[in-house]
């Protein structure tokens, strides 16, 4: 697999943090995919998934120490992100290795 952005960094970007980038699964009672939303565009449009890469994986989880329910591994997942409806282009990475419980407002 190529690196993802050609090796540059990729780090979401003031358009996407604090909150501005939502996401949702479909509205078909029968679907469980999860969709990224743009920031930018009104309504619900959705954003692409362009690449990904996994940017770590652990054998442990280090937050099994602290809940009663274990995870089989740690990860990072980064995604290269596009809408086509506005051009934007932006990344986000998904973990269970860090924040893991509690009011997101709060972290």
């Amino acid at each position: 697999m190529a690196l993802l952005n050609q090796g540059q960094p990729y780090h979401g970007s003031t358009n996407i943090a604090g909150g501005k980038l939502k996401g949702s699964t479909n509205f078909s009672p029968l679907s469980d995919y999860f969709y990224f939303l743009c920031p930018n565009c009104d309504g619900k449009e959705i954003m692409r998934i362009l690449d990904y890469e996994v940017r770590s994986h652990q054998a442990e989880n280090v937050y099994n120490q602290f809940y009663a329910r274990k995870a089989l591994n740690g990860f990072v997942l980064a995604f290269h992100l596009f809408c086509e409806k506005c051009q934007c282009e932006d990344f986000v990475k998904i973990t269970n290795t860090v924040w893991q419980q509690g009011n997101i407002e709060d972290t």
